[in-house]
């Protein structure tokens, strides 16, 4: 029997909840599924025939920690999944910016280095944004993110907090977010499924855990094409992929590419673990 680490992280060791169906399919597939936090007590990486990154949801907390563990399973020349030469890349924000250089449609986006002498107003004024997202370039979970408003002295004073420790990502609000945000979930760059993450009232998060809603959906075909083709920008081969966007005028935003640990939503449609083992077992 094959035997593949599911990596969670040491604040939550065990498998999380959306991935009990997909770890039971592949137990059924003939592979041994084992949770194991990348950040706990040591681990012999080597006795694994595969290594599928899943809950890691504290890496950003530790970036510099976390590229030296894939540093470590690169140099051992371990099967992981999404490659890491992917999972680097995908890791800081910026990547936003080079799609966009590649014709990829994202919001407005500057990124403003840590330590930068820069004001936040002063950079929505000049781009005549009246409502921003501040986000750190390496986060997850809406971490220390939040909309700035031109005349809120407080937001001035959060973004330069932020920016004495970490690089930023300003982005111009987009008010559809209010209507949801979906997510469309792809493995080997196929389409899998998709799902509308909604946040509540009052709110731009979409996450549950911030009063979000997630319910599954049925996007039009020709959406579906316009997030598969941002896929087509990756070279490497990709187990699991999670485009997050808004629909603006008929046109797919893209949001984020998630290719390190995102949710990708079992629970919300089941038949997508037979996908998700078709596609590693093809790999």
């Amino acid at each position: 029997m094959l035997h593949f680490a599911f990596v969670t992280c040491s604040s939550k060791p065990e498998l999380a909840i959306d991935d009990w169906e997909v770890a039971n399919e592949l137990n059924s597939s003939g592979i041994q599924i084992q949770a194991v936090p990348w950040d706990g007590d040591p681990v012999d990486w080597t006795l694994f025939d595969g290594i599928i990154l899943r809950s890691c949801w504290n890496y950003h907390l530790q970036p510099q920690k976390f590229i030296r563990w894939l540093d470590l399973l690169e140099k051992q020349r371990l099967r992981v999944f999404n490659p890491v030469t992917t999972l680097k890349s995908n890791l800081h924000k910026s990547y936003l910016l080079t799609l966009q250089q590649n014709g990829v449609r994202i919001p407005e986006t500057q990124l403003i280095s840590q330590g930068s002498s820069v004001n936040l107003h002063e950079i929505m004024k000049s781009r005549g944004w009246e409502k921003a997202v501040v986000k750190p370039a390496i986060s997850a979970t809406a971490w220390k993110t939040f909309v700035a408003h031109a005349d809120d002295t407080h937001d001035e004073q959060s973004f330069q907090n932020n920016l004495l420790e970490c690089d930023l990502l300003i982005q111009n609000f987009i008010s559809e977010i209010e209507s949801g945000e979906l997510s469309l979930i792809f493995f080997q760059k196929e389409f899998s499924h998709a799902v509308i993450k909604k946040p509540k009232v009052g709110d731009f998060r979409v996450q549950d855990n911030f009063g979000g809603t997630i319910e599954p959906l049925n996007p039009p075909v020709g959406i579906v094409k316009q997030a598969q083709s941002i896929l087509n920008h990756i070279a490497e081969p990709l187990l699991y992929a999670r485009v997050d966007g808004l629909v603006v005028n008929h046109q797919f935003l893209l949001m984020e590419l998630e290719l390190i640990e995102p949710v990708l939503f079992f629970k919300q449609a089941p038949a997508a673990a037979q996908l998700f083992t078709k596609a590693l077992l093809n790999l």
